[in-house]
């Protein structure tokens, strides 16, 4: 409860053949893991793990389509209201910075340490417009206070690069 109170996300417990078993189906959420953890006792069962890059493109694929998805219906609940439109452009860019990892990750490059990196990167290695990330990001840190106009532009252009990474990823071959 103190845990909560403080914001502390409560600790994962998993044991070794439960995260064998289980990269197939989550490579996007181990990798991700990997990227950023601590071990507090025991060995480190992490660090060793290797993902295959069809899998990670099939997750990768899977949960754009259904983000976009998700994208699209949330948008038409948030009936034009600014504070709703702020607040998902927040809370999906942060899933959406969880698949750009992993899609990096297929391209072979170091995975960015922070979200305006990741950005950047992906815009280069995907061909996508980084400025509309950027002022996502903006939105989501509260650094940008857009009309409602303005936001509804932004989320129009923010949705149309998704589909854009979705078709993309689509197409994708998954050598590396």
């Amino acid at each position: 409860r103190r845990w909560r109170k403080s914001l502390v996300t409560t600790p994962l417990f998993m044991t070794q053949t439960f995260i064998g078993t289980s990269l197939e189906a989550y490579p996007v959420e181990f990798l991700n893991m990997q990227k950023s953890y601590v071990v507090v006792y025991g060995g480190d069962v992490l660090k060793d793990l290797s993902f295959d890059p069809a899998a990670i493109r099939h997750q990768c694929e899977r949960e754009l389509r259904g983000k976009l998805l998700l994208l699209r219906t949330t948008y038409l609940e948030t009936r034009g209201k600014a504070d709703w439109i702020r607040n998902l452009i927040r809370a999906s860019l942060t899933a959406f910075l969880s698949i750009f990892h992993a899609l990096l990750y297929l391209k072979g490059g170091v995975l960015p340490e922070n979200p305006r990196e990741t950005i950047s990167a992906m815009a280069e290695a995907y061909h996508l417009d980084r400025e509309i990330f950027f002022q996502c990001l903006e939105v989501k840190e509260e650094k940008e206070n857009l009309s409602t106009t303005e936001l509804k532009a932004l989320f129009e252009k923010y949705a149309n690069e998704i589909k854009k990474l979705r078709e993309i990823v689509d197409k994708m071959e998954t050598g590396r």
